[in-house]
Parts: C-alpha cells; structure tokens; sequence
C-alpha cells in the first residue's frame, strides 16, 4: 500500500484524528468524483484506522449527510470526537445550503465502538448567538476538557458581527458540563486578521498551549493557558501551504499532526489545485527552545522505507545550472555571489528519504529543496 493512503473511490479532505486503546482513528470528509469541496454528492464522514501509521484498513462510513430539510443535507463537515465515560462523541459541521438562516450548524452523534454512529434527534445542537457572531460560518468544532474549568469547552471556527467580512474571522467559545447542554460565550479569540480560522485544535505540550488553524495553510499561536493570551510565534505555519487543515491527536507519547495534500486537475503537474486528495504523512511535533513547534518525522514512516537514507555523494552526478555546486562526502556545497543558485539531481528516481541539514551562510538569506522540479 502506498504511503499516501487515498480511498479507490474518492479523495481524502479534512482529517479528525482520534486515538483509542492503541489504533489511530482518522475519520475525513471524503470527496467522491465530481466538481466542488463535496464532489459528486455532499461530503460524509469515511473512517480508517492504523496501530502503524502507515497501514490503513478502511471502516464503515460513520456518518452521511441528511435527507431534504435535515441540517446536514448539504453535507457533514469537520468537527472533533470526544470521549466520555462509555461513549463517543461526535460535533461535527451540518450543512445547509440555502437556508436562511442556519447554512452552517453544530451537529452530534454518539458511538459505543467509534464504528457505528446514531446521529442525535436534537440536532442541530448549537447555534450561533446573535449578539456576537454572523449565521453565515458557524463550524469546524473541536471540543475537549478544559481541566482548569473542570468543564467541556467547544472552540468553533466563526465570524463577529459589524467588522469587514475578510477580517471579521473568529474562534468562538461554548462551554458544558456534560456535553449535552451548551452555553455560548464571547469569542475566545478575535485577531481581525482572517476571513474564517478553519479547522481550530487547541493542545497542551509541555508548559505551553497551542492553538491551530487553518487559512490557505495550517497556522498556530502560542498561549499559557487555553484563555489565551495567544502570541504568534516567529514562524506561525506548520509545513506547507498544501498539507491542508491539519489536526491533531496525542498517542499518549507524542502529539500528532494530520493533514491532507491536494490534488492537481487531471493528476497533472500543470493541473489547477482540486479541494481534497490524499492522506499527508503524519508529522510528530515537539516544542522548540523559544517555545515554538518543530515537525520530526515519525520513527514508523521512516522506519518504513528499510533502506539507508540518501548522502549527497550517492545521488549521482550534480548538474549545476547556476552558481557552484560541489558535493563531496555528505556535503552539497552551493555558491553565487549574487543572485541565485540552483542544480538538478537527476540520479534520485523514485521513492526515496532523506534527511538533510540546511546551512545558510554568508549574504545567502533564504535556502531549500523542490521536489519533482519542472524546469
């Protein structure tokens, strides 16, 4: 099975990651062949399940979007799974396309196995209150405990009322005791920044909290407590502008991170980005010196290729194209003195890993590596 896992008939999209007695749970919206975020048909929520992270066997869908007039008609978007006492809990976005005045909800089903899902009579069961925020983004919940509240809290991606809709995105706060009754609260969090802060996740690791969220990339802020306040760290993206809504789990040894990588039109290099393709690599995140996120690579996905990893004297013979390249031993040595270097590796075919060290010296003020060039 390919690293990148992807579902024979369809695409992977936002991942809601979930661990339990040692399997790794990923359910995702599942784009099915067609145009639009939902493909041919509105988006349900398809589930497979790991003790690797690199094995997926494939579950039954856990839930489907509703009939006419149900409040996830339109579709079931992201949201977060829960555990409490016996049961499974999933708030997840209901969508209703058309309707005035609830398009997107908050939506509940329970589970006693994390495979078979009742959605519940009530639903939707959380609303946008109209003293602070708009109907028209009301999704994306993750919920989790917040044990200095000694409470539930839900953390929904929203917009505030009366601010510029590119800037009115918000992080909206709702509160329970027994994820049964919710009490809507001001915003958590407002930075006037953003059209919507897709997809929020909010974890401890180490002294520290962090907060997710998604605009074209994965972001984050750091705070000392999960009321904030947050600050930006010095680098706020975590990968990529193409591994998508990432989200995390804690396997009781580490945090996690999930995300998706887009398809191209036509499978085409030249192709426009499509919404929706395959499952990314997990990445492993660990807390820096000044308190910011570093990815590792899992030791399974690399445990997973056997082979030696790549030195810069095994790759063949370079092709320099501008600049000065040497390579010699472990080393690959580029020099321009002004403007900007490159050259090609044409020995490295296939899959591959490999670990690299990045130093840049000198007036050099930025460096990288591009992948399946086309030059």
């Amino acid at each position: 099975m390919p690293l990148h896992y992807r579902p024979a008939d369809g695409f992977v999209g936002d991942v809601i990651p979930f661990f339990w007695r040692g399997a790794y749970h990923l359910f995702y919206l599942k784009r099915l062949p067609g145009p639009g975020p939902g493909g041919a048909e509105a988006t349900p929520w398809a589930h497979i399940v790991s003790r690797n992270l690199t094995d997926w066997e494939e579950l039954p869908t856990a839930i489907s979007p509703g009939g006419e007039g149900e409040p996830d008609c339109g579709g079931c978007w992201t949201g977060s799974v829960v555990r409490r006492k016996d049961m499974f809990h999933m708030f997840y976005t209901g969508h209703a396309p058309g309707h005035p005045e609830r398009p997107q909800t908050v939506c509940h089903a329970v589970s006693v196995d994390l495979v078979g899902w009742s959605k519940d009579q009530r639903n939707p069961v959380l609303l946008p209150d109209p003293r602070w925020y708009e109907r028209t983004d009301w999704r994306d919940p993750f919920v989790f405990w917040n044990d200095e509240e000694r409470c539930y809290w839900m953390v929904v991606t929203a917009r505030v009322r009366d601010v510029p809709t590119s800037r009115a995105g918000c992080l909206a706060l709702a509160k329970s005791d027994d994820l049964d009754n919710w009490e809507v609260q001001p915003p958590l969090w407002t930075p006037y920044v953003v059209h919507a802060p897709e997809c929020p996740d909010l974890f401890q690791l180490r002294e520290r909290w962090y907060m997710l969220f998604s605009t074209r990339e994965t972001r984050y802020r750091v705070g000392r407590s999960p009321a904030g306040p947050w600050a930006a760290p010095a680098i706020e993206s975590l990968d990529g502008t193409r591994f998508y809504a990432a989200k995390t789990l804690s396997d009781d040894k580490r945090r996690l991170l999930f995300g998706w990588v887009p398809t191209r039109e036509g499978e085409k290099d030249s192709g426009a980005w499509e919404w929706g393709g395959d499952l990314g690599l997990p990445r492993q995140l660990e807390v820096a010196e000044d308190g910011g996120l570093v990815i590792r690579c899992p030791a399974e996905v690399s445990d997973r290729f056997g082979a030696p990893l790549l030195r810069a004297d095994e790759i063949g013979a370079c092709e320099s194209k501008l600049g000065k390249w040497i390579a010699a031993e472990e080393v690959l040595t580029g020099e321009s003195r002004d403007g900007f270097a490159y050259t090609l590796c044409p020995g490295v075919r296939g899959d591959f890993a490999a670990r690299l060290l990045v130093s840049v010296d000198g007036q050099a003020t930025m460096a990288g590596l591009l992948l399946s060039a086309v030059v």
